[in-house]
């Protein structure tokens, strides 16, 4: 049994990685990051421009919706199937990891990064704030990796009134809906700074951060969200949702308690993870690999100058379509859309993290996580675009560091352990040595005969068959008895006849013939073994 298992194990050839080398790969890169307009005209539709001048970006709103909702349905399911005794013990680094899919076949796995704790946090604004920053994105790269922070906190109706329309003061007559809204308004196109907001450190609102806060036409309703993308700098998309009934008793009539939920999403290149890449027969897997100290390959090590946090800005146009896509904005003439309802339902009702549902900040870097992919795709391995253009007719290509490992056969072991079964495989090798000396006598001496196992199931049913009768008594059809078992049976040989035949000495030829010179009995110790001369 050891033996079996020692050769299993070191002799066997098995599956398993070889040695990890480092080498410069290289790959085409035809745009630079986030380009829309690239993204649209390699979306495939059989809708041409000259059958729908928007036929491109009709695609990508439907490539948008599709593989979001595909993406968070995946992450969900990962918390209806954890066990709920294991879901106390969540971090918040530690929470279910965001997921996407990459070409129907490449399945992503993302990062939490820079997390943050929330009670601190909400502590120190005095107010629900969930700030998450998801990196989506075995050949492991050392790339940059693009990420989405998104923040979202909880706020009044009073609070949220210099940045709501309805709630200026002489506003107009005209409802705001998804067709009117803002065109048809009269509203200040500078409108400089703004009012200041006491959520203006959370966001990052106001002069301090050289940023303008969003504005929005209305409150939305329970259940609803609506989609703010034009507030500069052009950087970061902003959705307002509307508490449901459930979750404050009722209370949605009072400007003081937290009915919204005010959120951001804005992205960066990040140069504080690695990239690692398996494929196998049965498809492949993306993952990050980010703040890890013993990680060689983070972009950061092997480059040293990158920047950290760089904003993109061409980011907004692919997600102000995405969001769009997926009815952010449908809480504007009060649809209320199904995905903005599952939102709304995931916003945190205190400053801890509920370790039996994901935040609506975990829930937006999911959905959002395709416009990362699509942002990707042909786009540099570093975090700058140096081409005078922002999409080159022939593709170029750019290197990057890396660490490969190819699986082929090996023998050995797999596991440093096994090799506590070189103790079983040493004695063999012993006696196969002695072994192969005794075979490499034989040949060398001057009878070569050649030995028959009669132990071998056919050769004795053969033998028996031949062999004269005994007397067996009480044996026709059925076994022998015990006594009969303990005769000793010799095998012998009819030279005469030339064939090999079973006795006991009982029954059937009595002893004098089974001594007669012709018969030679070749095992008087009733040995398996038989050996045939070179002239038989």
């Amino acid at each position: 049994m050891f033996y079996t298992t020692a050769s299993a194990v070191l002799v066997k050839p098995q599956l398993g990685y070889g040695k990890t080398k480092s080498m410069m790969m290289r790959g085409n890169v035809s745009t630079s990051f986030a380009n829309s307009s690239y993204t649209e005209e390699h979306c495939p539709t059989p809708i041409t421009p000259g059958i729908d001048i928007i036929s491109s970006s009709t695609c990508i709103s439907i490539e948008h919706a599709g593989q979001s909702y595909h993406n968070y349905m995946q992450y969900l399911s990962q918390w209806s199937s954890k066990d709920t005794s294991q879901r106390f013990s969540f971090g918040p680094t530690k929470r279910p990891n965001p997921v996407a899919m990459l070409n129907d076949n490449v399945t992503i796995t993302g990062s939490w990064i820079e997390a943050k704790d929330m009670e601190k946090v909400s502590a120190t604004y005095k107010r629900v704030v969930n700030n998450n920053l998801g990196g989506e994105y075995h050949v492991q790269a050392s790339v940059p990796s693009p990420s989405v922070n998104v923040i979202c906190a909880r706020m009044t109706e009073t609070e949220l009134a210099p940045l709501v329309y309805q709630q200026w003061p002489n506003h107009g007559s005209l409802v705001p809906n998804g067709t009117n809204w803002p065109q048809e308004f009269d509203i200040p196109r500078d409108l400089g700074w703004m009012n200041k907001t006491l959520f203006d450190d959370v966001f990052g609102f106001g002069r301090k951060y050289n940023r303008i806060p969003p504005l929005f036409p209305k409150l939305p309703q329970p259940y609803n969200t609506i989609l703010n993308s034009t507030a500069q700098p052009l950087d970061s998309v902003y959705i307002l949702a509307g508490a449901p009934d459930s979750s404050n008793g009722g209370k949605n009539s009072s400007n003081n308690y937290h009915n919204y939920t005010l959120c951001s999403l804005r992205m960066s290149i990040t140069p504080n993870c690695s990239t690692s890449y398996n494929v196998s027969s049965g498809g492949g897997s993306l993952f990050t690999q980010c703040e890890e100290p013993s990680d060689s390959l983070v972009y950061l090590r092997t480059h040293q100058e990158a920047p950290i946090g760089l904003v993109n800005s061409q980011w907004i146009d692919i997600a102000s379509r995405w969001a769009k896509s997926i009815s952010l904005n449908d809480g504007i003439s009060d649809f209320n859309a199904s995905n903005a309802r599952l939102l709304t339902q995931l916003m945190p009702t205190d400053s801890s993290l509920n370790p039996s549902l994901p935040t609506m900040a975990e829930a937006l870097a999911v959905l959002s996580g395709c416009t990362l992919i699509l942002s990707s795709t042909d786009a540099p391995f570093d975090n700058y675009w140096d081409g005078s253009l922002p999409v080159v007719s022939i593709p170029g290509q750019q290197e990057f560091q890396a660490l490969v490992r190819s699986q082929q056969f090996i023998s050995g072991g797999l596991k440093p352990w096994q090799g506590i079964f070189y103790i079983v495989l040493f004695p063999m090798f012993l006696l196969n040595c002695y072994c192969l000396v005794h075979v490499m006598k034989w040949l060398f001496s001057g009878d070569k005969g050649l030995m028959i196992d009669v132990t071998e199931p056919q050769n004795t049913f053969a033998m028996a068959v031949n062999s004269p009768q005994t007397s067996l008594v009480g044996s026709s059809g059925c076994e022998p008895s015990k006594e009969q078992c303990r005769r000793r049976w010799n095998v012998r040989h009819d030279r005469e006849r030339d064939r090999y035949y079973l006795s006991s000495g009982l029954g059937g030829m009595n002893d004098s013939q089974w001594e007669q010179p012709e018969l030679e009995l070749l095992s008087g110790k009733g040995s398996p073994a038989i050996i045939v001369s070179p002239q038989l």
